[in-house]
């Protein structure tokens, strides 16, 4: 799961040591939550002075795992692989300029390249780059 903070996204790990967070108190084996951000020197590259990022959404699969989160910032698209992530590349995503504000994104239902993506006026099928 994850919380919109103004400057970043919380993500909040739900396992631990074999234990599923949602059937069962983790107690002192929580894991330590992963701030989400992006960096000083992409700010300033896309002008983002002001960050807002909608929720976040984990793409979905049939086999049930997931591999990505998308969020967004103004026009910007943002995309972070889970697996990076969780090696402690939490600065390795790909960002993308859209034509307008981003309303809301969601990934494709077992398509992990193909993002959804919400304009005021339009919607529009994304293709992702990261792996």
């Amino acid at each position: 799961s994850e919380m919109c903070i103004r400057d970043s996204l919380l993500l909040i790990p739900t396992f631990s040591e074999g234990k599923n967070g949602y059937l069962t108190s983790l107690g002192k084996e929580k894991p330590t939550p992963v701030r989400l951000q992006l960096k000083p020197e992409d700010k300033m590259k896309y002008a983002i002075l002001k960050e807002n990022f909608t929720p976040a959404r984990f793409d979905e699969s049939q086999s049930g795992q997931e591999s990505f989160i998308v969020s967004s910032i103004g026009q910007y698209l943002i995309t972070w692989s889970l697996k990076h992530i969780i090696t402690g590349k939490k600065f390795d995503y790909d960002i993308k300029k859209l034509p307008d504000k981003i309303v809301s994104n969601e990934f494709k239902f077992n398509a992990q390249d193909s993002l959804y993506v919400a304009l005021p006026y339009e919607v529009k099928v994304q293709k992702t780059k990261v792996k």
